[in-house]
């Protein structure tokens, strides 16, 4: 079973290039599924944590099923103008007068570019895969 799901998760690499952040979350969703199905193998201490071990696989899966959503539900141009439109959000934040604290502007300007960071992410996968595959492709093979 291990070896079907590296085969699938090759797979993934080949067809996104350099997106590791997307195949290692695919990754470790593989694994940490196989260690909560297979829990009887694993050590004391992951056995006695399998609750929290279960709440983070379900929190891996929520962020791979955004990621999967966002990508499969856009297109190339959609992302494009929506990186134009964030671009321009964010230089109108930064030429603006500011009367608060300079923290609060480096907060409220990081979140825009951390936004912008996100989205070119998603293009870039966009642009090597058109579609990602649900991830119970991965965990049935």
């Amino acid at each position: 079973m291990v070896s079907m799901m590296r085969n699938n998760l090759d797979a993934i690499r080949t067809h996104t290039g350099n997106h590791d952040y997307l195949s290692s979350l695919v990754q470790t969703i593989l694994q940490l599924h196989q260690q909560v199905t297979k829990s009887e193998d694993q050590s004391f201490y992951f056995r006695s944590g399998i609750e929290s071990n279960r709440e983070k696989l379900k929190k891996l899966i929520e962020e791979f099923g955004e990621i999967r959503n966002s990508i499969n539900r856009n297109t190339v141009a959609d992302f494009r103008n929506i990186i134009n439109l964030k671009q321009k959000a964010l230089s109108d934040a930064e030429n603006r007068q500011w009367t608060g604290s300079r923290f609060m502007r480096s907060m409220y300007l990081s979140t825009y570019r951390h936004s912008i960071r996100d989205i070119k992410l998603h293009l870039d996968i966009k642009k090597d895969i058109t579609k990602i595959p649900k991830l119970e492709t991965f965990l049935e093979q």
